[in-house]
């Protein structure tokens, strides 16, 4: 796996999907739409668990010291993960990915 440990690469997937649960458990609270900043609408809470997930994905780059990865990267892993029956498990996976730079449709910055 790119000489990462497939061990040290599925507990950062698990911190991941933690992070993500606890985001989604509050998407009754964010149920408005809002500009998505391209001209669009989105709901609240899509925004909010995109920004979340940023930020879980840049605290665990920066204990490898890596530079932060942005909100766009982190949305190109989630609509990846859509439409998976495994929604969930499949976007952590990607954020993961995203940590240790091997997503394979976002470019890791050195």
């Amino acid at each position: 796996m790119n000489g990462i440990e497939h061990s040290a690469m599925m507990a950062v997937r698990d911190r991941m999907l933690d992070r993500f649960e606890v985001l989604a458990s509050e998407r009754n609270l964010r149920e408005d739409f809002i500009d998505d900043g391209n001209g669009g609408q989105i709901l609240a809470w899509q925004q909010h668990e995109v920004i979340g997930m940023t930020v879980a994905v840049n605290e665990e780059r920066a204990k490898f010291g890596k530079p932060p990865v942005n909100r766009w990267d982190v949305e190109t892993a989630e609509r990846q993960a859509c439409g998976h029956c495994d929604y969930a498990t499949k976007c952590a996976l990607y954020c993961a990915e995203l940590v240790y730079g091997v997503f394979p449709l976002v470019k890791e910055v050195p």
